[in-house]
């Protein structure tokens, strides 16, 4: 389930998926949410809506990547990210089963306030 989840993630971060609105409402749970780090939270509608207006790929690296398992049908991974310009963030996604499919439920990214030993995940 760890490439799995990780695989999905990192859709997240490429225009051919993030520029399709129904590949995002098949990911993304209709309760989901994003805190944004301002502490807002983003609904589905609102997170869709930000990605389909992304033109491009999002050239962000993963390092650290970790997946738990919750139970047999809900898993929480976090990961650090940052980009060729910006800084790193640490990321948190509780990644949900619905039939066949796996849904992101939540998911927040926080600016690192302090620095953090970054392992590239391959």
């Amino acid at each position: 389930m760890r490439e799995t989840l990780l695989a999905l993630e990192r859709c997240f971060f490429q225009f051919r998926y993030i520029s399709d609105a129904s590949w995002l409402s098949m990911h993304l749970h209709d309760r989901f949410l994003e805190c944004g780090k301002s502490g807002r939270l983003f609904s589905k509608a609102d997170s869709i809506k930000m990605l389909l207006g992304c033109g491009a790929d999002r050239k962000i690296t993963v390092y650290n990547f970790s997946c738990d398992r919750f139970d047999e049908k809900s898993w929480l991974v976090h990961y650090v990210t940052k980009s060729t310009v910006g800084m790193p963030y640490f990321r948190t996604s509780l990644w949900v089963k619905e039939g066949s499919a796996l849904k992101m439920y939540y998911h927040q990214a926080s600016p690192l306030s302090e620095p953090v030993e970054l392992i590239e995940t391959p």
